[in-house]
């Protein structure tokens, strides 16, 4: 296995310190749980108020600046602990600033499903999705082209607080397949005589996230907890 560079390594730490000072309890994941089992109907319907509790919260606040999003997150998260990859994500933006941290991206998963002939190898069509997951990246390139993953920088960093994980573009990309499309990453329709390959990749958020207004100062003075105290 290859040595995580030293950025992720720091990134992770102060990732950790974001979850360890603001438990939460994932609506999403608690669907996706319970999904196909046999559970109370008092339990179900928490769990749809729980994700509407969550979803209208950050609607409310939609149009405002980012200093606000992330205030009336951390206030969600601090008070009602729901929260889904929408409020890690701004969890992070407020844990990577108070630790002077700033050049962040807003990020969002697609996958790509391309349809190849069997017998001439030509791609048919190709089907795009968004899942909806959130998170942020670090060292993008200025130039990415959403569609072409290897344009994003060699050095990008992908910091996933929902998920639990700070690392490279490989290895996030292997992370989401498992998540989302349980570790597949091509079907074979023999009827059609076409086979379907999965392509991840990401778009970026970059007119909601501009870090550079952000002022670590005041984010180290207003969220203490946050901060990773350097060795």
């Amino acid at each position: 296995m290859k040595t995580r560079s030293l950025e992720i390594r720091n990134i992770d730490k102060i990732m950790r310190r974001a979850n360890s000072a603001y438990p939460r309890v994932s609506p999403y994941r608690a669907h996706m749980t319970t999904t196909g089992k046999k559970i109370s109907e008092r339990h179900r319907n928490w769990i749809q108020r729980a994700g509407e509790t969550v979803d209208s919260r950050r609607s409310m606040v939609f149009g405002y600046d980012l200093e606000r999003i992330i205030a009336n997150d951390l206030e969600g998260l601090r008070r009602n602990k729901l929260g889904d990859c929408g409020e890690s994500s701004t969890l992070m933006m407020a844990a990577l600033t108070a630790n002077g941290i700033k050049d962040f991206e807003l990020a969002h998963l697609h996958f790509d499903a391309e349809i190849y002939n069997n017998e001439t190898k030509k791609l048919l069509a190709t089907h795009s999705y968004n899942t909806t997951h959130e998170f942020l990246v670090k060292n993008l390139d200025p130039k990415a082209d959403t569609k072409n993953p290897k344009s994003y920088g060699k050095d990008l960093v992908v910091i996933d607080a929902w998920a639990g994980f700070c690392t490279n573009l490989q290895e996030a990309f292997n992370k989401y397949f498992d998540m989302f499309m349980f570790g597949i990453r091509e079907t074979e329709n023999k009827r059609d005589n076409v086979t379907i390959k999965y392509r991840p990749r990401f778009t970026f958020l970059t007119g909601l996230t501009d870090s550079s207004k952000l002022n670590s100062d005041n984010f180290e003075k207003r969220y203490p907890e946050l901060v990773v105290k350097k060795q």
